[in-house]
């Protein structure tokens, strides 16, 4: 109520709308008792203005006004309201029970949206108040009126809190169309899910961000679902970032579980960056007895790259993923630099008391692959002349379509059965094989012919030496496994024992039972503590060889399909020990191919279009990519192997 001005607001709802209207309080007059002002509702609140000025409707009376509609339904709503009128001769008052004015001292009400769970009040360093996602750290402002729908509406598109707590997204529900045959029914669509399976697609097909955001794309989209969101190429990246920490982190979740890892990695300059990029790939058996393979890192390496700027790069790697205490070898290709890395590795892992099979001894594999391909380089230098004589003719017979017609005519004359020439590449040497073993086939049609091959000779008179050391070495490395499991048995017995302690303690008061299976339990655990006569490896090595064959129609046929792992899952009991220790070094890799084959992918995502890409984003699409595949069971068929010879079928 306003004093001053002797006026009071009555407040009344016509058609569901609430109209406001100043009362003058007349004492002793017959002027009008109420002045009509406007009120805009249009943003349904009540703001009284001026009276209007074309207005002449005055009402001259309390009683002229009750005859209008308007007032006799604001005096019946008045009457609802607790509005007391009372009218006296001389005296005109109009009581109007008054809003209430919040107070206050009163308590606030708490807020009870559940968005605020998800977005804590943080302070910025220049000292404005934000909400911040606790998923993906973004802020956001603070309204005035506690309005949350900026908030809600994050949380629906939020991509890391839907990956991290999987909470389903209100989903629009519509009845399917029948075209082409498709059955009826009802549709989802989760925008959420089809953002994470669009990342896994980038990461996969290495495709570029921008595939999101090509026209047909989007068009073919909406013509799959009319429900089709266009999802941005910086979307597309930070997806694709999201699946890739989601994929490693349980990666490294699952490494925990993991005994031995052994590693492999190699270098490789980008041609379109000119950047020097390091490949780690982790080789290990899981708990199902299967052989694993992940991309572990693909990071820069500053220059110069020199071994000890090598070794400290790779052992950060090591560090960042927790399996410092896990490497078993290192498997590396015969550079120099890679000697000094694995020297200054070995020191560190000593100087760290971090222990390491055969006191590492078997810390550095060299690639098999390259010392293999060096044999047969020194062995075809002897046969250079041959190799480079048929290299020329093949090259001069393709060169022009004329000279291969000719030589297809003289093989058909010759009846040939031979219908294809191979071109090799000098640095495979399997494809120089296969030119020359084609070549062969076509010796007459050539104007010289191969005449001679040379065979390496694998054995030599210093067998029984080696086998003998391989043994030793085997025999060793067992005395260390079996130390590991004595330990590892002594403090299992020492946790259970203070296991036992603390449950008898807690019910000491009740009556100690000794069941039958408590009793077995201690029978076994002391059998378990007393050494066999032989050993597993004595046991082992006593055994039969195993053949892989099988009988069909009473022959002997070798068996391709053996699996050296199933075989000691399946002999896990027997060979408690023994099966470990053949675990770890199963898992071991001869060759440096793993990382090497990355080389190719990496090719193919830093490709002249993208040769801007940050070094971050190139290890987070091929490790991302690797992840994915492992995801779903895939190999790399994004991509059939690339051919190491090209054939020419003749005409």
């Amino acid at each position: 109520m306003d004093l001053e001005s002797g006026r009071r607001r009555w407040i009344w709802k016509v058609d569901g709308v609430d109209w406001s209207i100043l009362v003058k309080i007349g004492i002793g007059r017959s002027s009008s008792l109420f002045d009509p002002l406007w009120c805009d509702m249009s943003d349904r609140q009540c703001h009284l203005t001026s009276p209007l000025p074309d207005s002449g409707t005055q009402f001259s009376s309390f009683e002229d006004s009750s005859t209008s509609p308007v007032m006799a339904n604001a005096n019946e709503d008045a009457n609802e309201v607790g509005v007391r009128v009372d009218i006296e001769a001389r005296e005109k008052v109009i009581d109007v029970v008054e809003e209430e004015e919040p107070n206050p001292f009163e308590k606030k009400r708490k807020e009870t949206s559940t968005v605020w769970k998800d977005f804590p009040e943080v302070t910025l360093p220049d000292g404005t108040k934000k909400y911040q996602c606790k998923f993906c750290k973004d802020h956001f402002a603070i309204q005035a009126s506690g309005c949350t729908t900026h908030l809600l509406r994050h949380i629906d598109k939020c991509i890391q809190r839907r990956l991290k707590i999987g909470v389903p997204k209100k989903r629009q529900k519509t009845l399917s169309s029948e075209a082409g045959g498709s059955e009826s029914g009802t549709f989802t669509y989760d925008h959420a899910k089809v953002r994470d399976a669009a990342s896994q697609m980038i990461l996969y097909h290495e495709y570029p961000f921008m595939h999101m955001e090509h026209i047909l794309f989007y068009k073919f989209m909406r013509t799959a679902t009319p429900h089709w969101q266009k999802i941005s190429r910086a979307t597309a990246k930070n997806d694709c970032i999201s699946t890739y920490q989601v994929q490693k982190k349980k990666l490294k979740t699952s490494l925990k579980h993991v005994g031995r890892i052994s590693i492999t990695t190699d270098l490789w300059k980008s041609p379109g960056q000119r950047t020097q990029y390091m490949v780690v790939t982790g080789h290990y058996v899981d708990e199902f007895w299967k052989l694993q393979k992940r991309m572990l890192n693909f990071c820069n390496v500053p220059p110069p790259h020199n071994g000890v700027i090598i070794s400290d790069a790779f052992y950060k790697c090591l560090v960042d993923w927790e399996i410092e205490n896990k490497v078993a070898t290192i498997t590396v290709d015969n550079a120099s630099y890679n000697d000094v890395a694995l020297k200054n590795l070995k020191s560190t892992f000593h100087l760290l008391k971090k222990k390491l099979p055969k006191d590492g001894k078997l810390f550095h594999v060299r690639c098999c692959a390259h010392i293999l391909n060096l044999m047969v380089q020194d062995g075809l230098v002897e046969i250079k002349g041959i190799t480079d004589c048929v290299r020329d003719g093949v090259k001069y017979f393709i060169h022009f379509e004329a000279r291969l017609i000719q030589f297809s005519n003289i093989a058909k004359q010759l009846k040939l059965p031979s219908r294809k020439l191979i071109l090799d590449c000098p640095t495979r040497w399997n494809s120089t094989y296969f030119m020359l073993s084609a070549a062969l086939e076509l010796k007459d049609v050539f104007p010289s012919t191969v005449k001679g091959m040379w065979v390496l000779q694998i054995y030599g008179d210093k067998s029984d030496e080696n086998i003998a050391k391989v043994r030793n070495s085997l025999y060793d490395l067992y005395d260390e496994y079996v130390a590991m499991h004595s330990q590892a048995y002594t403090e299992q017995l020492t946790h259970q024992s203070s296991t036992k302690v603390c449950s008898l303690s807690s019910a000491s008061l009740g009556k100690r039972v000794i069941t039958g299976k408590f009793k077995y339990e201690s029978f076994v655990r002391k059998a378990d503590t007393i050494q066999p006569v032989k050993s597993d490896l004595d046991i082992y090595l006593e055994e039969s060889v195993y053949i892989c064959a099988s009988q069909a129609q009473g022959e002997e046929v070798l068996d391709s399909n053996f699996d050296a792992l199933e075989w000691w899952k399946a002999n896990t009991l027997k060979y408690r020990i023994l099966s470990k220790m053949a675990c770890d070094i199963l898992s071991i890799p001869i060759t440096s191919v793993a990382s090497e084959s990355t080389f190719s992918a990496g090719g193919r995502v830093i490709d002249p279009y993208r040769a801007s890409l940050a070094t971050e984003t190139v290890e987070m699409l091929l490790c991302g990519g690797d992840y994915v595949r492992a995801l779903h069971g895939l190999k790399k068929g994004s991509d059939t192997k690339e051919p190491s010879h090209k054939e020419f079928i003749l005409p």
